[in-house]
């Protein structure tokens, strides 16, 4: 029997071995599973890499395939713009034609209907024509009949001027005649130069027979002392002396009334040298004092009053003129005012006239000189912007120059006078070359204040107070309230400064042509005004405009018509500036300040220069 202790032994031998044999095979099985999982992990991963990598090549794939749509739809759009661009250019381009066919259609029937109408009006003039070179004949046939060819000729240099201006008037109708732009004022201007033509014609004939009187009266006295002399036998020398004497008398007796009798005090409101503008000096008399120093030829206190009304109503008429020339000056650039599509090249022409404008100025001749070509170069298609290539905008341009010319008198020039000068300067040189820039100034200047012309309205039926005040150049706040009187005058003042700054301003040293507004229409204005029956609500308004003629042309006035222009002072001396004084105080300011000018100027016979006058020969 065996030992316990060894069967015990063999036993835990036994179960050891046992043990280890487990063990063992339990670690190969862990590591084969390890293998296992690590192979799929491994498989997995690299699964999950092809995936990644076909899901980036699909991603790159979409996306370029995105990119070549994009572009493809990009170019598609593009050509399609260019399409719809064409298209519309084509389309405005045959749009443009067919405006531009119009409007050559429209000027033609325009210029067709004005030949008519002018052919029409042209047969008007004839009569006139007539009138006026029969009146010449009779001057030179009368003339060659008058016994005293000394004094006749005399007589006829200061009846020449007139003479001539109207010949000249005639020919510029003439000349409207062979252009077709004749109007129904140019026929009443006609009208108004054969009435002249017969009245300087009559007061002609009535000075020679005073000159043949004289002379018949001395040649009878001439005879009797003749005879005289021969009674009493002097001798061929006691003879001869006394005929002598007696014609030299005779030269001294007949020349003072040749140069100061009728002449001097005939056509008071109308200058030496008859305006040639469609509104006439057609008045005759201001007060009872020049009615009475008038020859008998002129018409009677009736006629005179007729010729008032026809005056105004001719006033009236150029209002109304300048009204429609306003409107229709408009429609020549209505378009381009209007279209969307000049908006910008509209906005760069006010930039570039506001700047040349803002910067005229009497500092130097250099700097007036720069303006002005500037504005000519603008005008001309020169400048910046290129209005040549847009007729509109040149229209455009000079109507809106011309706007901002008489707007600088309501602003700048109502402050500072003598700042009127270098605007005249560039005004008259502008108006040389380009003449309906120069009617643009002149319907402006009406317009916003009739007084210009001068005509004065009144309230229609019906009509507020407000648009007729507006008509005759008040202004309104902001708040709705009429501006103070003061500050009226202040601007129509200005307004007038620059106004008769035009008419007194020199033409350049280069320029040989006549002044497009000269003098005469200062004497024209100032005649027709005295004309005008003031009242409360006008004194001070006509007071302040006279003031400021007077103080502007009045120099040059005097100077030009030194025998004429002191009666008309006397006139409104006398007889005007005592009916301006009998109103209230609230418009006694204008007049007292017109009261103390007129006196100064009649005690020393003399008006000054108006202050920032540019030199003769500045540029």
């Amino acid at each position: 029997m065996p030992h316990p202790s060894i069967n015990k032994n063999e036993s835990t031998d036994s179960e050891s071995n046992m043990s280890s044999t487990l063990s063992s095979r339990n670690n190969i099985k862990f590591s084969v599973k390890k293998i296992l999982y690590e192979n799929e992990n491994q498989r997995r991963e690299k699964v999950k890499r092809i995936v990644e990598l076909k899901r980036q090549e699909m991603e790159k794939k979409q996306k370029d395939l995105q990119s070549q749509l994009s572009k493809i739809f990009y170019q598609k759009a593009i050509q399609r713009e260019k399409e719809i661009a064409e298209r519309l250019a084509s389309l405005e381009m045959k749009e443009e034609q067919l405006e531009r066919q119009l409007e050559i259609d429209r000027k033609n029937e325009v210029q067709r209907q004005r030949i008519k109408e002018s052919d029409e009006i042209s047969k008007q003039i004839l009569p006139f024509q007539e009138i006026l070179y029969a009146k010449w004949t009779d001057i030179i046939n009368t003339l060659k009949s008058c016994q005293d060819k000394n004094s006749a000729a005399m007589l006829l240099n200061q009846y020449s001027s007139r003479l001539k201006e109207l010949n000249l008037q005639m020919e510029t109708i003439n000349e409207k005649v062979k252009n077709g732009t004749l109007t129904l004022a140019d026929v009443k201007m006609a009208e108004i130069i054969a009435g002249y033509s017969n009245e300087i014609c009559l007061l002609f004939k009535g000075d020679i027979d005073e000159i043949d009187a004289l002379c018949e009266q001395e040649i009878e006295r001439n005879e009797k002392n003749l005879l005289e002399a021969n009674l009493s036998a002097e001798s061929d020398t006691q003879k001869i002396e006394p005929v002598q004497d007696l014609e030299q008398q005779n030269i001294n007796t007949v020349h003072p009334d040749a140069n100061n009798g009728n002449i001097d005090h005939v056509f008071v409101q109308q200058s030496p040298e008859t305006v040639s503008e469609s509104l006439p000096d057609n008045s005759i008399a201001v007060s009872e004092n020049i009615v009475a120093s008038i020859p008998a030829e002129v018409p009677s206190e009736q006629k005179v009053d007729e010729t008032l009304k026809q005056a105004e109503d001719v006033s009236l008429q150029i209002y109304l003129q300048s009204c429609q020339f306003l409107r229709d000056y408009n429609l020549l650039y209505q378009d381009f005012a209007q279209s969307i599509a000049t908006k910008k090249f509209k906005f760069e022409c006010q930039k570039s006239l506001n700047l040349a404008v803002n910067a005229i100025s009497h500092a130097s001749r250099e700097q007036l000189v720069d303006k002005f070509e500037r504005l000519k170069a603008f005008l001309l298609g020169k400048g910046t912007p290129n209005i040549s290539s847009n007729p509109q905008a040149q229209y455009y341009s000079k109507c809106l120059l011309a706007q901002k010319i008489v707007e600088q008198g309501d602003t700048s020039i109502s402050s500072k006078p003598e700042l009127a000068f270098p605007f005249a300067a560039i005004a008259v040189a502008l108006w040389n070359d380009w003449p309906d820039f120069g009617d643009l100034l002149l319907a402006f200047f009406r317009t916003k204040c009739p007084f210009f012309i001068p005509l004065l309205l009144h309230p229609e039926p019906n009509q507020s107070e407000e648009i007729y005040i507006k008509l005759i150049g008040w202004k309104c706040t902001e708040d709705g309230e009429l501006e103070k009187p003061e500050q009226y005058w202040k601007r129509i003042g200005g307004m007038m400064y620059l106004y008769a700054s035009i008419i007194v301003t020199k033409q350049r040293q280069s320029v040989n042509k006549p002044h497009p507004h000269g003098l005469a229409h200062a004497w024209r204005w100032l005649a027709a005004t005295l004309n005008i029956e003031p009242t409360c609500d006008t004194a001070d308004i006509f007071a302040t405009l006279i003031f400021t003629m007077l103080e502007v042309a009045g120099n040059d006035l005097w100077k030009t018509y030194p025998n004429q222009f002191p009666k008309v002072l006397l006139v409104l001396k006398n007889v005007y500036f005592q009916k301006l004084n009998n109103f209230d105080s609230v418009v006694k300011a204008p007049v007292i300040r017109l009261g103390e000018l007129i006196e100064s100027a009649l005690k020393n016979s003399h008006i000054p220069p108006p202050k920032g006058q540019l030199p003769p020969g500045f540029w």
